[in-house]
């Protein structure tokens, strides 16, 4: 008996420690602003830093999909669909190594609950923002359900000298 009165105390607290978290999260998945710049957020941080994968997985559906697309200079193209999951045990380390992440320009469109944002992004060595390592274009669908947004696929490519980003994606045309 005093057994399971400590195992619902313990379950109990664990329950609180795991609502009030998400409570904190709810504000970087109000509007289509917070949740792109929560997603860069959680990517960007000090070399050797451990990511918020926490976070990262809050901010996507359970069934989203991560989908890198690498192209080559010779034009050869491959992707691959992950999972959030699949994604953090795929490249979680590289990303520790990787340091600060930053959206450079952002495209909208919306239709009632569904959004499509063209995010164009650089990746810098330094918290400054300086030493650029690579550039390229999150393509970001997402859907407002249950009072917030989710993120429900990424798809990206990184700039190659073959295939530069175009300029109308290194202005910024709108945000919401």
């Amino acid at each position: 008996m005093f057994r399971n009165l400590i195992y619902s105390v313990v379950f109990c607290f664990l329950h609180i420690s795991v609502f009030s978290q998400e409570q904190n999260y709810y504000s970087k998945v109000e509007s289509l602003d917070s949740i792109i710049n929560a997603y860069y957020e959680q990517m960007s941080g000090e070399k050797g830093e451990m990511r918020n994968w926490e976070l990262f997985r809050f901010l996507f559906k359970s069934e989203a999909k991560i989908i890198p697309v690498k192209s080559s200079n010779d034009s050869t193209v491959s992707t691959y669909f992950v999972t959030q999951e699949e994604w953090i045990d795929k490249v979680g380390d590289i990303r520790i190594k990787t340091n600060f992440e930053k959206e450079i320009s952002r495209q909208t469109e919306r239709f009632g609950c569904i959004a499509h944002v063209l995010s164009t992004y650089a990746i810098y060595s330094h918290k400054g923002y300086k030493n650029l390592q690579a550039r390229g274009i999150h393509s970001i669908q997402l859907v407002y359900e249950k009072e917030r947004w989710w993120i429900v696929s990424i798809l990206y490519m990184r700039e190659t000298s073959a295939n530069p980003i175009p300029e109308k994606y290194l202005q910024n045309k709108n945000s919401n």
